[in-house]
C-alpha cells in the first residue's frame, strides 16, 4: 500500500499599471506652450488710460449756453409800454371831451339847461360803467401780456411726464435684445470650442461697448424730445396769453368807448358844440387807441417768431454738435478696441498656438507592467519534502 500526500492549496492574485506617454515629437511643444502659458498668467494688469466717454462738443455747449441766456424779447417791454399808453390817451381824450363840452356851455347855451340836468345822472352812471370797463380790461392786459423767459422751471414744468417712461421702455427692449445678442454669441462659442476664451471677451466687450453707445443716444433722444414738446407747449401757453393780453386791450377799448359815448351824451344834451367836441375828441382817442393796439399785437407778434427763429437755430446747432461728438465718441471706442487686441495679442497667440497642436495626430503610448503573487519559500520547501515521502512509500509497497 502506498501513501502519497496533498499539496497546500495557495490563492493567487495579479496587479497591472498603466502608464501613458506623450510622443517625443509632442513633448518640447507641450512644454514651451506650459511655459507660455505660465509666463502670461504672470503678466501684471494693464490698466487703459485714454479717454472712454466724449463729452459735450462746444456746439452742444454753446446752444445749451444760448437758450440759458434767454430772455424775454424787448418787443414785448415795447408792447406792454404801448398799452399802457393807450389807457393814458384815452383818459386823455375823454378828459378833453368834458373841457370842451364845458367850455362851450360857458358860451350860452341856457336853453339846453333843462334837458341837461336831467341827463347828468344817466351821464355820469354811464361814466362810471365806462371806468369800471377801463379798470379791468388794462388789468388783464397787463396780467397777460407780460411775457416768461423759458428756463428749466418752465421745462420740468411743461415736461410730459411720461415722457421718461416710454424712454425707460425703449432702454429695456434694447438691454433685452443686448442680453439676446449675448446668448447667441456664447453658444456660438461654446459651438466652436471658444467660449471662455480671448476671442469671446473681445466680442463681448465690443458688444457691450455698442449696447452702451445704444442706450445713451435712446436717453439722449427721449431727453430732446421731451425739452422740445415742453418748449412747444410754453409757447402755446405763451400764445394764448398774448391772446388773452389782447382781449384785455379790447376790453380797455369798449371801457374807453363807453366813456366817450357817455361824454357825447352829455354833450348832446348839453348843447351841439359840446356834442360836437365830444364826437371829435371820442374820434380821435378811438383812432389812437386802435394805432397803439395794432401796433403792440405786431410787436407781440414778432417777438414771438424771434424767439422762435432763435430757438431753431439753437437746436440746429445741438444736432450739429451731437454728430461730432458721436463722430468722437466711436473714435475713442475704436481707440479702446485697438488697446485690447494689443493688450491681448499674446494671449490669442497662445490659444492659437494651443489650437494646433490639439490638431495635430497624438496617438498616446501606453505600457502595462503585471504582477504575479510572491513564491512562498517554507510552502515549496514543505511541498517537496511531502511529495519525496509520497515517493519512498510508493516504492517501498511496490518492492513488497
Amino acid at each position: 500500500m502506498s501513501g502519497g500526500g496533498k499539496q497546500p492549496s495557495s490563492t493567487t492574485s495579479t496587479s497591472e499599471v498603466t502608464t501613458t506617454t506623450v510622443p517625443k515629437y509632442l513633448q518640447p511643444y507641450l512644454t514651451d506652450i506650459a511655459s507660455k502659458a505660465q509666463a502670461e498668467t504672470q503678466t501684471p494688469y494693464q490698466a487703459y488710460g485714454g479717454q472712454r466717454i466724449e463729452g459735450f462738443s462746444p456746439d452742444q455747449q454753446a446752444a445749451m449756453g444760448n437758450i440759458r441766456g434767454m430772455t424775454s424779447p424787448g418787443e414785448y417791454d415795447a408792447a406792454g409800454g404801448m398799452f399802457g399808453g393807450m389807457a393814458g390817451m384815452g383818459a386823455g381824450a375823454a378828459m378833453q371831451g368834458f373841457g370842451g363840452a364845458a367850455a362851450l356851455q360857458g358860451m350860452g347855451m341856457g336853453q339846453a339847461a333843462t334837458g341837461a340836468g336831467r341827463a347828468f345822472g344817466a351821464a355820469d352812471a354811464l361814466g362810471q360803467r365806462g371806468q369800471s370797463a377801463v379798470d379791468q380790461g388794462m388789468q388783464r392786459a397787463f396780467d397777460l401780456s407780460t411775457p416768461q423767459t423759458f428756463g428749466a422751471e418752465q421745462a420740468q414744468q411743461y415736461t410730459n411726464p411720461f415722457q421718461q417712461q416710454v424712454t425707460d421702455v425703449a432702454l429695456r427692449k434694447a438691454r433685452e435684445e443686448a442680453t439676446r445678442q449675448g446668448n447667441l454669441a456664447n453658444l456660438a462659442a461654446a459651438g466652436r470650442g471658444t467660449a471662455g476664451g480671448t476671442r469671446q471677451a473681445v466680442m463681448d466687450a465690443m458688444r457691450n461697448r455698442d449696447t452702451s453707445t445704444q442706450l445713451s443716444d435712446i436717453q439722449m433722444q427721449g431727453s430732446m424730445r421731451g425739452f422740445e414738446n415742453a418748449q412747444q407747449q410754453f409757447e402755446r401757453d405763451q400764445a394764448r396769453r398774448m391772446g388773452a393780453a389782447n382781449l384785455g386791450a379790447t376790453m380797455a377799448g369798449r371801457g374807453f368807448g363807453a366813456m366817450g359815448q357817455a361824454g357825447g351824451q352829455y354833450g348832446s344834451l348839453a348843447g351841439q358844440g359840446y356834442s360836437a367836441a365830444g364826437q371829435a375828441n371820442q374820434l380821435l382817442g378811438a383812432t389812437g387807441m386802435q394805432g397803439l393796439a395794432q401796433g403792440a399785437s405786431g410787436l407781440s407778434a414778432l417777438g414771438g417768431r424771434r424767439q422762435q427763429a432763435d430757438l431753431a437755430r439753437y437746436n440746429a446747432q445741438m444736432q450739429a454738435g451731437a454728430q461730432q461728438q458721436a463722430l468722437n465718441q466711436k473714435q475713442l471706442d475704436t481707440d479702446y478696441a485697438d488697446f485690447l487686441r494689443q493688450r491681448d495679442y499674446g494671449k490669442e497667440q497662445l490659444g492659437f498656438y494651443s489650437g494646433i497642436l490639439r490638431g495635430l495626430p497624438s496617438q498616446m503610448g501606453s505600457s502595462r507592467i503585471a504582477y504575479g503573487p510572491q513564491p512562498n519559500t517554507l510552502g515549496q520547501i514543505a511541498g517537496l519534502g511531502i511529495a519525496g515521502l509520497g515517493g519512498l512509500g510508493g516504492n517501498r509497497g511496490y518492492g513488497g
